[in-house]
């Protein structure tokens, strides 16, 4: 009955591996469109953060001061929080 069940187990695989490989294929496609939807967001929210950043060093006798978002952006990259790469810059003199 062990040998049945391993042989069952082994003739299978193939099946199984087929499956597997379209449940990644699914899994990969749900990723990107969640990747891309956020990178979208981020790429909004980054001009309003800029902007609501810079307008306030001028109280903080920053005038001249400026500060933005370096989003580099790698469709290649699979992590957990998407395909972003996201920095803050502040340059505090022209």
């Amino acid at each position: 009955a062990r040998y049945r069940a391993d042989l069952e187990t082994l003739e299978s695989g193939e099946t199984r591996l087929r499956k597997l490989e379209a449940e990644a294929m699914v899994a990969r496609a749900a990723y990107l469109e969640a990747a891309e939807r956020l990178s979208d967001m981020r790429a909004g929210t980054a001009d309003t953060l800029a902007t609501a950043v810079e307008a306030e060093l001028p109280y903080l006798k920053l005038g001249n001061a400026r500060f933005f978002v370096d989003r580099q952006v790698d469709k290649a990259r699979v992590s957990p929080t998407g395909f972003d790469t996201i920095a803050f810059h502040v340059q505090t003199t022209p």
